[in-house]
C-alpha cells in the first residue's frame, strides 16, 4: 500500500525564494559597485509563476532582458555578452524599472499542457542594467543556460522496491518495473528535461521512459555500474564501472541512432564522479582520496584526456570513508568529502581550485593543507552532508535541526563565512537528504531502522527558510535502512 499526499506544488515554486533554478555561466560585468544577477525560475509548461529575477543590481536603474535559441560569447562595449544577438536566434526582449532594493522581476506565466517534444532544449539568458548615478554606464549580469523541462518529478531509489518515481503535483507515484530482482541502485540522474531517468546498478545500467504510462525499464547496459552523470550540453551519459575499471560514454540524444548505446569507453579507477554545468570538465574521485578532472568537450582535441591536478594530500586510514566527488557548476571548484568513523566520528571537506590546480587552504597561517572540517571550525557538524549551490558561491551543509549555509569568497577562495537556519526535527530517527537541482530546496527523506514498522517520509525544505513541505508517506519503503536516490528533474 502507498499513501500519497498531494500538495499545491506550484505554490513552493512561486514563492519569491532567491534560487539559481538555471544554471549560471560565465560572470557579471560590474556597474559601479553593483555586481547584477540573473535567476530564473524552472522552465515547465503549466508553471503558472514563471518568472525571471534580477537582484543586486543599481537602484532606479532600468533592465533590459535578452533570451535567446543560441549561445555566442562575445565582447560588447567592455560587457561580456553570452546569449546570441542574431536577428534569427532572439525570442524576445523586455525592458523594465529597477526598484529602490535594487531588484526587478520579469513575469513569464508558462501555462500548459506540457510539450514533450520540447523537453531538453537549451535557452541562454541574460540581463543589462544601467545605473542611474553613472549617465551612460552599462553593466551586465552573469548568463543563464536554460533547460526546458516536463513537470517536476522526484525518483528514490531502495533494496525492496527498486525505482519509484513520485509527482509531486499530481500526488500520485509509480513503481519502475523490470529490475532484476535484488537490484541495489548506486545513482539516478533524470536527462533530456526529465524525459528519461538513466539509473546506474550493480545489475546493469538502466534507461526509463518516464513519458511511459507504466514506466519500466527499456533498455539495459549490461555491467556492475556505480555512478551515473548526465551532460545536458552534449546530450550525453558518463557512468563508471569500478568491476573492470573504466569509464564510459554512452548517447543520450533521443535522435540519434545509436540512442543509450556505448560511443567510447576510458580506463578510470573511480568510483564518484560529477560534471560542470557545461559540459566540459569530469571530475573522477576515488575510494583512496585521488582525484582526476577529464576534459570533456567534444569539440576539443583533448576529448577525455586528464587535466594535470596536483597529488591528493588526503591521509587515509581504517575506518574512513571518501566520496562523493561534487563539482560547483562552473567547473571551478571539485570537492571530496571524507567521513572518519572510528574515535571522534568527523567530516572533511577537501577542495581543489581547478583553474588554479591548487587545493584550497582554510587557515593561511597554517603550514600545509588544512580541510574544512569540524576540527578546523567549530561551527561544523562532526558528520555533514555536502551540497554545492548552482552558482558555485556557496555550499550547504545539512545535519538533523538545521543547514548550514557556506559563503565562499571569490576574492579570496581560502575565506569563509557561515551561517545557519534551523529546520524542523524529523518525524523519524534516520534521515537522508538531497538538493534540488535548483538549490532552493533540501529533498528529506525521513525512516525508521531496519526492523520498526513505521513507514517513510519524504518532504522538501526551503533552503532559505528552514520551511518543510511535506510531499508523501510511503509504505512501501518500510523497514528499510537502505541507500536511499532522490534527484529531482
Amino acid at each position: 500500500m502507498r499513501r500519497i499526499i498531494p500538495i499545491i506544488f506550484l505554490v513552493v515554486l512561486g514563492t519569491s525564494i532567491s534560487a539559481t533554478a538555471q544554471l549560471p555561466i560565465g560572470h557579471a560585468s560590474p556597474v559601479g559597485s553593483h555586481s547584477p544577477t540573473l535567476l530564473g525560475e524552472p522552465l515547465w509548461f503549466g508553471n503558472a509563476a514563471y518568472a525571471y529575477h534580477l537582484q543586486d543590481a543599481p537602484p532606479g536603474g532600468q533592465a533590459l532582458l535578452v533570451v535567446s535559441l543560441e549561445r555566442s560569447d562575445r565582447l560588447i562595449g567592455g560587457l561580456q555578452v553570452y546569449p546570441s544577438l542574431a536577428s534569427g536566434d532572439l525570442l524576445f526582449v523586455l525592458t523594465g524599472p529597477i526598484d529602490g532594493a535594487g531588484q526587478a522581476s520579469f513575469p513569464r506565466p508558462l501555462p500548459g499542457p506540457e510539450v514533450p517534444a520540447l523537453a531538453g532544449l537549451d535557452l541562454y539568458a541574460q540581463m543589462a542594467v544601467t545605473d542611474p548615478t553613472l549617465p551612460g554606464a552599462l553593466g551586465t549580469t552573469q548568463g543563464l543556460l536554460l533547460e526546458v523541462t516536463l513537470s517536476p518529478r522526484l525518483a528514490f531509489a531502495n533494496y525492496q522496491t527498486g525505482l519509484v518515481l513520485i509527482d509531486p503535483i499530481q500526488g500520485a507515484s509509480q513503481v519502475v518495473t523490470g529490475t532484476p530482482p535484488s537490484t541495489v541502485i548506486e545513482g539516478a540522474v533524470f536527462g533530456n528535461g526529465g524525459h528519461d531517468l538513466f539509473a546506474a546498478s550493480f545489475n546493469g545500467l538502466f534507461w526509463i521512459d518516464t513519458q511511459d504510462p507504466a514506466p519500466h525499464v527499456d533498455r539495459t547496459i549490461p555491467g556492475s555500474w556505480t555512478a551515473v552523470e548526465w551532460d545536458r550540453v552534449h546530450q550525453r551519459l558518463y557512468a563508471l564501472n569500478p568491476a573492470h575499471g573504466y569509464l564510459a560514454v554512452i548517447d543520450g540524444d533521443r535522435s540519434s541512432p545509436g540512442f543509450f548505446s556505448v560511443m567510447a569507453q576510458r580506463s578510470a579507477a573511480a568510483n564518484s564522479l560529477d560534471i560542470s554545468a557545461d559540459g566540459t570538465r569530469l571530475a573522477l574521485g576515488s575510494s583512496i582520496g585521488t582525484l582526476e578532472l577529464l576534459d570533456t568537450d567534444p569539440s576539443s582535441a583533448s576529448y577525455l584526456e586528464s587535466l594535470p591536478t596536483p597529488p591528493s594530500p588526503i591521509v587515509f586510514g581504517y575506518g574512513v570513508f571518501v566520496g562523493p566527488v561534487s563539482f560547483t557548476p562552473d567547473g571551478r571548484v571539485a570537492a571530496i568529502r571524507v567521513d572518519r568513523l572510528l574515535g571522534e566520528p568527523t567530516s572533511e571537506l577537501h577542495r581543489l581550485d581547478v583553474l588554479l590546480s591548487q587545493w584550497i587552504d582554510h587557515d593561511a597561517l597554517a603550514p600545509g593543507y588544512q580541510p574544512l572540517s569540524a576540527a578546523s571550525d567549530p561551527r561544523l557538524p562532526p558528520i555533514f552532508s555536502f551540497f554545492p549551490t548552482r552558482d558555485g558561491s556557496a555550499a550547504l551543509l545539512s545535519g538533523s535541526s538545521a543547514v548550514l549555509r557556506i559563503d565562499f569568497s571569490l576574492s579570496a577562495p581560502d575565506q569563509f563565512a557561515i551561517s545557519a537556519t534551523p529546520i524542523p526535527p524529523a518525524t523519524f530517527t534516520r534521515t537522508y537528504h538531497g538538493l534540488s537541482p535548483s538549490s532552493r530546496f533540501l529533498v528529506e527523506r525521513e525512516y525508521m531502522p531496519l526492523g520498526a514498522p513505521a513507514p517513510n517520509q519524504i518532504s522538501l525544505i526551503a533552503v532559505s527558510t528552514g520551511q518543510k513541505f511535506s510531499l508523501a508517506t510511503l509504505d512501501a519503503f518500510a523497514n528499510s535502512s537502505s541507500q536511499t536516490v532522490s534527484v529531482w528533474r
